[in-house]
């Protein structure tokens, strides 16, 4: 995060950041994915290497679909304030 504080600094620009903290059990946080992806049909028009990860989980590499469940909780939300 240092990083993009210099930026801040540097641009005059400030954005408030928060970090995420790592989850505990990584493959159950993945897992989590399961509601979403049964709930979309999906379309692979060829076999990527990001298609692989979600295809061989949870074994092999899966630095694609832990990325997917980072968005997830990054996804943006609507805060007005003080709205009455």
């Amino acid at each position: 995060m240092q990083p993009l504080r210099h930026e801040m600094i540097k641009r005059g620009a400030f954005i408030p950041i928060v970090g995420y903290r790592a989850p505990r059990n990584k493959l159950q946080f993945i897992a989590a994915l399961q509601s979403f992806m049964h709930a979309v049909t999906w379309y692979l028009p060829r076999i990527s290497r990001r298609s692989k990860q979600f295809l061989s989980f949870p074994t092999g590499r899966i630095d694609f679909p832990n990325a997917l469940a980072y968005a997830l909780q990054m996804r943006p939300t609507v805060v007005y304030e003080d709205f009455a």
